[in-house]
């Protein structure tokens, strides 16, 4: 999901196309999955992004969080950590009769063969793009590169999507995945604490052979942007939506 410029400069003049919501679910007390209806004609890779309008004119970009096998369009919506402080376009949105999305955005889509390992990196809700990359992985047969995911949280309770996880590391031995939690508790002793991007350098110093995608908060992409250089990973095998070229040069 793109944090930086590059949301910026998308072309007002593309094609928008109506849709409603079909299905509103808390999966947590702040993170929200929307279904929207999948408009004719609209196409999407794994790991794209849309723009949302809603009826008072405002908009959001939001990470399609499914395969494009599905039938709908799913988006995860997360509100502040203050209950205090709601979300107001979230509140909008459900209250909108007429919703307007753009054509799928975005170049950070797997290849249809895979020739590398992957790593991917999530922070909160930028998991949503990993997991519609998981879901088009998981539907093909020729995996034979290991595929990680470290996926970090402020707490156990907001890796939402944390069954499905185990079930596809059972069912599937190409994937690995590790919950980074921001800070412990007495109940959480056995996770690792700190930040995705610290384990990812810990556990792989040699990144040459990988790719990586990264999706969450604007300084965590910073950060995985300049370590992955120091790693020896390449631009062309780091993929993110943010501004390369503005990560290149801070």
């Amino acid at each position: 999901m793109p944090t930086l410029s590059s949301r910026n400069r998308i072309n007002e003049k593309s094609i928008l196309y109506d849709t409603h919501i079909i299905q509103h679910v808390s999966l947590t007390s702040r993170i929200h999955k929307i279904l929207l209806n999948k408009p004719i004609n609209f196409k999407h890779c794994a790991g794209q992004y849309i723009k949302l309008y809603i009826e008072n004119g405002s908009y959001k970009f939001f990470s399609i969080a499914n395969a494009p096998h599905s039938e709908q369009i799913e988006l995860h919506i997360q509100s502040p950590y203050l209950i205090s402080d709601p979300n107001p376009f979230l509140s909008n949105l459900l209250a909108c009769n007429r919703i307007r999305i753009s054509k799928s955005l975005g170049n950070c889509i797997l290849p249809k063969v895979l020739k590398r390992a992957i790593i991917f990196i999530a922070g909160g809700c930028g998991f949503a793009q990993i997991k519609s990359l998981l879901e088009d992985l998981s539907m093909r047969a020729n995996v034979i590169f290991p595929v990680y995911l470290y996926w970090g949280v402020q707490s156990y309770s907001d890796a939402y999507y944390l069954k499905e996880l185990r079930d596809l590391m059972r069912n599937n031995h190409w994937f690995h995945c590790d919950i980074i939690l921001n800070s412990s508790s007495n109940n959480e002793k056995y996770v690792r604490i700190g930040y995705p991007t610290d384990f990812v350098f810990k556990d792989f110093p040699d990144l040459s052979n990988f790719d990586l995608y990264v999706s969450g908060p604007e300084i965590m992409v910073k950060t995985a942007y300049h370590l992955a250089n120091k790693h020896r990973v390449c631009l062309e095998h780091f993929y993110t939506d943010c501004d390369i070229h503005k990560l290149k040069n801070e």
